[in-house]
């Protein structure tokens, strides 16, 4: 699907398999170093005194009580990055993404459409400006309106048109 449209949501699905891959990685690392050390006291005990003893004994267990909640939190990582390639590769979320991207090119055409628009109800209303202008200058010059006077005025709409829309092309809020 050469002409797909690249959407964030699937960069950030994207990102969050790659952030629970490398937490995975992280938390294997942390197990093995676990059980690396209890392995290391275990070694000990045979040779430790009765004082050692008590103290390696309580160091191992900690040290397996720490390796069950990392196990468990590497077992969570594991159905979590499952759920979210399975969220991924599900027919429903591959028939979203097609819908999404159908919408997105519709939004692309009306969007040139009300650019279009917009630049040609600009140019009118740039041409209606010039014609009251000319207008104005005529009048003036003959002494028939005031010299404060301006005949866009009179024609409410495209005078605040003409207005609103010159703010927004100095002042886009887009």
């Amino acid at each position: 699907m050469a002409d797909r449209v690249s959407r964030p949501d699937e960069e950030v699905s994207m990102m969050k398999i790659a952030r629970l891959k490398q937490r995975l990685q992280s938390l294997e690392d942390y197990l093995t170093r676990l059980e690396t050390e209890t392995e290391e006291m275990t070694g000990q005990l045979s040779d430790a005194s009765l004082g050692d003893y008590d103290r390696l004994a309580s160091d191992i267990t900690v040290a397996r009580m720490k390796a069950d909640i990392t196990q468990d939190q590497i077992d969570q990582v594991r159905d979590d990055i499952i759920d979210e390639e399975t969220r991924l590769s599900s027919d429903d979320y591959k028939a979203d993404i097609k819908k999404m991207d159908s919408i997105k090119k519709d939004i692309d055409k009306v969007t040139k459409s009300i650019s279009k628009t917009y630049d040609d109800l600009r140019s009118q209303l740039s041409d209606f400006s010039d014609l009251c202008d000319s207008y104005d200058k005529i009048a003036r010059s003959h002494g028939l309106i005031s010299p404060n006077t301006w005949t866009m005025s009179s024609y409410r709409w495209p005078a605040y048109l003409y207005t609103s829309l010159s703010k927004m092309r100095r002042h886009p809020r887009v």
